[in-house]
C-alpha cells in the first residue's frame, strides 16, 4: 500500500500520541489520589507494557443522616428534611452480609471502640432495685380536731402558734361559758338539797336527790368537764366562771383558727393536733412497678435531709385507681417517726427489692438500644471475625446496673456492651433493618426514595381498631367534629412555630370534651370521660404555655388521646383523618400526630424538620383505617 506524504505524517503522529496519552493519564491518576509509584514501573506502563493496576476508590453516595434510607448519587438536599446530604464512602471498613448482619475490619472496630460482654445469669432479686418518688404526708389516723364541748367566751389559749408541740393532758384553752356556769350552780344546789334530806325517813327521797347529783355531773362531764374537775368544785363549794380545755393527746398543732376574746359555739374548732410519732410515706408507681409492689411489704427509703441514712416502712395500701393526669397510683407505706426527722411534705426515694430470687438471664444496661417498644442488641456471631447481629430482644425488670432478658437470647453469646450505636448507624446508613427502622429503609411511605431521589410509591397504612359503635348520637359527632377541627388548628399552628395561633383552639378543644350525652353506651361514655379529661387537661396547658417546648410536650399526650378516641368513636367531621409518625420526637421514642390532609406536616420540629415524618394510617370517615 502507498501513502502520500500527508497521510503518512497524520498516521506516523497518530501512532506516536498513543504512549505519550498512556503517560499523562497515569500521572494524573498519581497526582490525583495522591499515591506514587516508582519510576519503572510508569515507565513500563508508558511504554505499553503490562500496567499496574491500582486499587479502584470507594463508591461513593450521597445521604441525610438524619434518613439515611434517602441515598443519591450526587450531593443535594434530602427531600425529607432538606438537610444537607453527606458523603459516604460504601465499602469503607463496613460491609453487610445479612438483613440484620453488618462485618466490620479490625480498623473499624478499634474506630467504632466495639466491645462485648457475655450473657449471664444472675439472682435477679440480688440486684433489682425498683426506685419510686414521693414524700412524707400526717398519718390521717393521728389527727386531732380540738372543739368547744360549750359554747362562750374563748378567755386564753395556750398555744398561739402552728408548729407548737403539745403534751397530752396539757391545757389549750380557757372559755367561760354562762351554761357552764348555771349546770356548775346546779349541781352545788343538788349537793346541799340532799344534806337536807339526809335525814328524811322516805328512801325514796333520799335516792331521788343522789340520782339528782349524779345527773348533773353527768351534764358538766358532757360539757367537757373531767371527773377531777367536778369533784374539785364539790369540794370547794364555789362554781367556776371558765372551763379549761386539755388535749387528749399530743401532737404538734397544723391548725388554729380560734383567737383570744371571740365567742364560740359547741362543736366549734379551736385547735387541730398531729400526732408525728408515725408518718405516712406516699410513694408514685407507674403502672409497670405495681407488679412489684404488695401490702405488707417492706420498704426502704431515703429523705435528701438526712444523706446517708436510710428508713424502713411497710407498705399498707394500693391506690386502686391510676391517676390520669400523672399515670401513677399511690402506694402508702406506715412508718415509725420516733425522733422526729420525718416531716410533711419532705420529699423522699423508695427502694423497693423485686425478684423472687431465681435466677435470670441479664445483659449489662448499655447493650440494649431502646427506641418505644423495641429493643435491639447486637450479637457477635460465633465462630466469625467482627461480625455481628442485630437481634430484637423482650427485657423485663431494669435492674441496678442490668437488663433482665425474656426472650431473644442465650447465656453465653456475647453482646456489644459499647459502640452499639455505632453498628446500628452503619447498618442505617446501607439502608438495612436498625433499631430505627425495624423492616430496612424501604418501610415507610414519605421516607421511601429511588436511587434518584423520586418518591416511590407509598405502602398500604395498617388497618386501624374500629370504632365502638357505627353510630353516634347527631349532637356528640357535631361535638366530636368541633374538637377535631380545634385539634388540626393547633396542629397547624405548631407545625408553622405559631405559638400565639395555638391558644383559640385550645380553648375550643377543652370546650368540646365535655361530659358524653345520655345517649351514648356505657362503654362509650367511659371511654369518652378517660380521654376527654386528658385532651381537655392537656389543651389546657397548650393554652398557658409561654414556649413552643412546653406546648409540643403537652400536644404529645393530646395526640396519643385523639388517635384513640379516632380509633374507637370514629372520624367525625373531615372525609379522612391521616395519622402520622417521626421517628426522632419525644426524645427518639417516636411521636404521632394527626392532620385532616395529606402529606407530613411536622408539628414536633415545625419549620426545622418540617417534612419528616411518615404516614402510618388513614381513618375515613366510618371509623376503619384503609
Amino acid at each position: 500500500m502507498k501513502f502520500r506524504g500527508s497521510q503518512l505524517e497524520k498516521v506516523l503522529g497518530k501512532v506516536m500520541f498513543i504512549p505519550f496519552l498512556l503517560l499523562a493519564f497515569g500521572l494524573g491518576y498519581l497526582l490525583n489520589s495522591g499515591g506514587t509509584v516508582d519510576a519503572p514501573a510508569a515507565a513500563e506502563s508508558a511504554a505499553g507494557g503490562e500496567s499496574a493496576v491500582a486499587a479502584p476508590e470507594p463508591v461513593q453516595v450521597w445521604t441525610c443522616s438524619m434518613h439515611p434510607q434517602v441515598r443519591q448519587p450526587k450531593p443535594g438536599k434530602c427531600p425529607i428534611c432538606f438537610m444537607d446530604l453527606i458523603p459516604v464512602s460504601e465499602g469503607s471498613g463496613v460491609a453487610a452480609v445479612g438483613p440484620r448482619q453488618i462485618r466490620l475490619t479490625e480498623s473499624a472496630r478499634r474506630l467504632a471502640e466495639v466491645r462485648t460482654a457475655p450473657v449471664r445469669r444472675a439472682a435477679a432479686s440480688a440486684t433489682a432495685t425498683l426506685r419510686l418518688p414521693g414524700k412524707v404526708e400526717y398519718d390521717e389516723r393521728r389527727i386531732t380536731t380540738i372543739t368547744a364541748w360549750v359554747g362562750g367566751r374563748i378567755e386564753k389559749l395556750w398555744f398561739t402558734f402552728t408548729g407548737d408541740v403539745v403534751e397530752a393532758g396539757a391545757p389549750m384553752a380557757e372559755i367561760y361559758s354562762p351554761e357552764l356556769l348555771a349546770t356548775q350552780e346546779e349541781l352545788l344546789q343538788s349537793i346541799a338539797a340532799a344534806e337536807q334530806l339526809q335525814d328524811s325517813s322516805l328512801e325514796s327521797i333520799r335516792r331521788s336527790a343522789g340520782a339528782t347529783i349524779d345527773a348533773v355531773r353527768e351534764k358538766l362531764r358532757l360539757l367537757g368537764l373531767s371527773r377531777e374537775q367536778i369533784a374539785a368544785i364539790e369540794q370547794s363549794g364555789a362554781a367556776r366562771e371558765t372551763i379549761r380545755i386539755k388535749a387528749p393527746a399530743g401532737g404538734v398543732v397544723i391548725d388554729k383558727p380560734a383567737r383570744e376574746g371571740m365567742y364560740v359555739q359547741t362543736g366549734t374548732p379551736l385547735y387541730t393536733l398531729a400526732d408525728l410519732s408515725t408518718v405516712w410515706v406516699m410513694l408514685d408507681a407507674y403502672e409497670p412497678d405495681l407488679a412489684h409492689l404488695r401490702v405488707g411489704q417492706s420498704v426502704r427509703f431515703t429523705a435528701s435531709a438526712w444523706p446517708g441514712r436510710t428508713f424502713q416502712g411497710r407498705v399498707s395500701f394500693i391506690d386502686p385507681f391510676i391517676d390520669p393526669q400523672t399515670r401513677t397510683a399511690d402506694v402508702r407505706l406506715d412508718v415509725k417517726n420516733d425522733h422526729g426527722r420525718l416531716k410533711p411534705e419532705m420529699l423522699v426515694t423508695g427502694e423497693v427489692r423485686i425478684g423472687g430470687g431465681g435466677q435470670a438471664l441479664v445483659i449489662p444496661e448499655t447493650a440494649p438500644l431502646i427506641t418505644g417498644r423495641r429493643a435491639v442488641v447486637y450479637v457477635a456471631v460465633p465462630d466469625e471475625d467482627n461480625l455481628f447481629e442485630g437481634r430484637e430482644v423482650v427485657l423485663g425488670t431494669k435492674l441496678a446496673d442490668a437488663w433482665e432478658v425474656r426472650s431473644g437470647l442465650s447465656e453465653g453469646e456475647e453482646v456489644v456492651i459499647n459502640g452499639a450505636f455505632k453498628i446500628d448507624s452503619a447498618l442505617q446508613i446501607l439502608a438495612k433493618p436498625s433499631m430505627m427502622s425495624p423492616a430496612g429503609a424501604p418501610a415507610t411511605a414519605d421516607h421511601r426514595h429511588a436511587a434518584g431521589g423520586d418518591e416511590a410509591t407509598p405502602p398500604a397504612a395498617p388497618e386501624a381498631t374500629p370504632r365502638e359503635a357505627d353510630e353516634l348520637p347527631a349532637g356528640f359527632a357535631e361535638r366530636l367534629a368541633d374538637l377535631y377541627r380545634a385539634y388540626f388548628a393547633i396542629q397547624q399552628a405548631l407545625s408553622q412555630d405559631n405559638l400565639a395561633a395555638v391558644r383559640p383552639p385550645a380553648e375550643q378543644l377543652a370546650a368540646a370534651a365535655q361530659a358524653p350525652p345520655a345517649a351514648l353506651s356505657a362503654a362509650a361514655a367511659s371511654f369518652w370521660r378517660r380521654e376527654a379529661g386528658i385532651m381537655s387537661r392537656s389543651a389546657q396547658l397548650i393554652g398557658e404555655a409561654t414556649d413552643i417546648a412546653t406546648a409540643r410536650a403537652a400536644f404529645l399526650n393530646l395526640s396519643n388521646a385523639a388517635i384513640r378516641t379516632v380509633r374507637h368513636l370514629g372520624s367525625a367531621g373531615p372525609p379522612a383523618i391521616y395519622q402520622f409518625n417521626c421517628p426522632m420526637a419525644n426524645n427518639n421514642q417516636g411521636a404521632d400526630w394527626l392532620q385532616d390532609h395529606d402529606g407530613v406536616e411536622n408539628p414536633y420540629y415545625g419549620a426545622s424538620m418540617f417534612k419528616c415524618g411518615a404516614r402510618t394510617a388513614v381513618f375515613p370517615t366510618g371509623g376503619k383505617s384503609e
